[in-house]
Formats: structure tokens, sequence, C-alpha cells
């Protein structure tokens, strides 16, 4: 592998970010109050997405690489218009989604401010990745509040991963037990999915950005699709959604 550091000099092998939009959403034809207008992010390239490898130590609550905070600038000067209405923006708690969330709103961020407006950054346990590997676990709140001050920590009630801790005390540690844990449970998963839509179904706000991971969005959107979480009106939305979310592609 190339060391992170070239990989920032050589843009041609970046991948950058992709964008679908539902043809209900492009044609602005949401005009109901209880309709909200969901943009959903997935999180810029990880070391762990580089590494491939999710269970070492070092890529506990996995950062961005170099290559992630590139595809994040490209987001944020590309899709600046298309989310200047975005009014609040959720986020995974892990450090790979928050850092996406900051940097890909940076623009529109900016923008607000200069009109005197605010874009709260919410961070949501609900919208964090499937707890499988250490790179799925989470810092402690009081550490992701240091190194985030942007980000409203109010709804994470627990200074340590909670789930993280169930998994570990019913089957070890990451040495001692090495395959899925979440997602081979997958009624607590759909329970978390489900809470997830719920704590979006909440917010007085309608139109919302969401930064989380592709796991999650699959088991949401595929897994759970049918009634079960997830329903779809119409063909388009389906396809739209079950294909596997790229680094910093965002869906609308």
């Amino acid at each position: 592998m190339a060391p992170l550091s070239s990989m920032l000099l050589a843009p041609a092998l970046l991948a950058t970010p992709s964008a679908r939009i539902h043809s209900l959403q492009a044609a602005a034809s949401i005009n109901n109050a209880n309709t909200k207008i969901l943009h959903l992010i997935r999180h810029a390239e990880g070391t762990h997405n580089v590494e491939k490898d999710y269970k070492s130590p070092a890529n506990l609550d996995a950062a961005l690489t170099p290559q992630g905070e590139w595809q994040c600038r490209e987001f944020s000067s590309r899709h600046k218009k298309n989310l200047e209405n975005v009014e609040c923006v959720i986020t995974s708690p892990m450090t790979r989604t928050i850092q996406t969330a900051e940097l890909c709103f940076k623009d529109v961020l900016s923008s607000k401010r200069r009109g005197n407006k605010v874009l709260p950054f919410i961070a949501c346990e609900e919208w964090r990745e499937t707890v499988n590997y250490l790179c799925d676990v989470r810092r402690p709140t009081s550490t992701l509040k240091e190194n985030f001050p942007l980000i409203d920590f109010d709804f994470v009630e627990h200074e340590h991963d909670p789930i993280w801790a169930y998994y570990e005390a019913r089957y070890g540690s990451q040495d001692d037990f090495r395959k899925h844990r979440e997602s081979h449970d997958l009624d607590f998963l759909e329970k978390r999915a489900r809470a997830a839509l719920e704590f979006v179904k909440g917010m007085k706000e309608k139109e919302i950005g969401i930064v989380s991971h592709s796991a999650f969005y699959m088991h949401m959107f595929s897994t759970f699709a049918g009634g079960r979480v997830v329903a779809y009106g119409d063909e388009e939305a389906e396809k739209l959604m079950s294909e596997k979310f790229e680094n910093c592609e965002i869906r609308s």
C-alpha cells in the first residue's frame, strides 16, 4: 500500500464522491408537513477501509485518511448548492463520521453563519455502524467532546461504548471472538434501525443531513425492507437504496 502522504499528492487516484437523487426530491414535490427530505451520506475513506484490518487496535474508532479528507473537501464544494437548505446534520458518534460531517458541510456551515443562521450537528448513537470489530468501537464521549466541540453530544447517553460492552460481555474480547457480533443479532439491530428513524421523525427540522455507515445502511434499507423498518413507495426508491454506499456517497 502506498504511504498516505503519497496518496494525497496523486489526485487522479482518488475516488470522487458520487450523488444519487430520488426524482421526488429533485422535483421539489414534497409538500406534506409530515414528510422530510433526508440526505444520507456514508463516511469518507477511513484507515480501516484501506488496511482492511478491522480488528486491529490501531483502527479502533477509525479516523479518516488523507484521501478521505480530500473526498470531503470535494464533496463540500460540489454539493454546497444542493445542501444549502439542510437545517441540521445528524451524525453517528464515530470519529470517521463526525469528521465527514464537519468537512462535508463546511461550506454550507460557513454560508449559514454569514447569514446569521445556525447548522446544528447532532451525534446519535442509533446511527452508528454495526458493532462487530474494534474499528466499530467508539471512543469515550468526553474524548469526543474535547476533539469535536462543534458537535452536540446531548443525545449520547453513555460515556463508554454500551454496545461493544454488551457484546464483549457476551462473546469476549476481540482476541477471544473474531466473528461478527451485532450483524448476527438481527433482532437487536432491527430495534436500533427503527430507533434511528424514530429519532429523525421526532425532529422538527424538515431537511436533514445524516452521516452514517455502509453496513448499517445496508441492513436498514435491504435487510429490514419490506415493511420491517423501511417500506418503499416505488421501485426507483428501492433500487436507489438497496445498493452498497461508497465512501462519501450521498443519496437524497
